[in-house]
């Protein structure tokens, strides 16, 4: 889930407190949502790789024209509260099971959470670049060219790179790699990836 902060974090003076650090127009990648007692939050990870939930209030969605979509990694869980409320959490359907966990702290002691955490991260950062990459392309800011060695370079990328690529997403970077202007148009190209994806 691409998210960017707005000026709102900036502006607040609640966000000082979070001890945890974002800038402004800046992407980030949510990995889970969760909205209780009408109150929403993010499952992010900052520039220095902290993890934490942020109030959503200051996320924006996605910038590009083209609509951020689910894909079948993601699930739904809802939950009632004895005081009434409902929770309802939105995430990577890795993590719904440890979502009690993950909401009490992101001090997690269990690796086998903390793995969790960062694969799923990983693995939806993947996904984001991606789709921000043929955004770009269909928006004309970058061009056939310059999304083919992007391409290029992810699948030459060292598994260590900090992205998890699945094997669907390293067959649209294949395809991607291959392109050239005489090919496709760019907006119908990045309507059929994102759907894939």
């Amino acid at each position: 889930m691409i998210l960017f902060c707005n000026s709102t974090y900036s502006d607040d003076s609640q966000s000082k407190r979070l001890d945890f650090s974002l800038s402004v127009n800046s992407a980030y990648t949510g990995v889970a949502m969760v909205i209780s007692e009408s109150v929403s939050y993010f499952l992010v990870r900052n520039d220095s790789f902290v993890c934490t939930w942020v109030p959503a209030k200051y996320f924006d969605a996605s910038e590009f024209d083209t609509a951020w979509r689910f894909s079948a990694a993601w699930g739904i869980r809802t939950d009632r509260t004895d005081d009434g409320w409902w929770r309802i959490a939105v995430a990577r359907r890795e993590l719904l099971p440890h979502i009690d966990t993950l909401a009490d702290s992101l001090t997690l002691d269990d690796p086998h959470r903390a793995e969790l955490v960062d694969v799923a991260i990983r693995s939806e950062t993947a996904r984001d670049s991606i789709i921000k990459t043929v955004n770009s392309l269909a928006s004309g800011s970058s061009s056939w060219l310059e999304v083919s060695n992007w391409a290029l370079e992810q699948l030459d990328t060292d598994r260590e790179s900090g992205v998890l690529y699945s094997d669907i997403e390293i067959e649209i970077l294949a395809e991607l790699s291959t392109l050239d202007e005489s090919q496709a148009d760019s907006d119908e190209l990045s309507r059929r990836i994102i759907d894939r994806i």
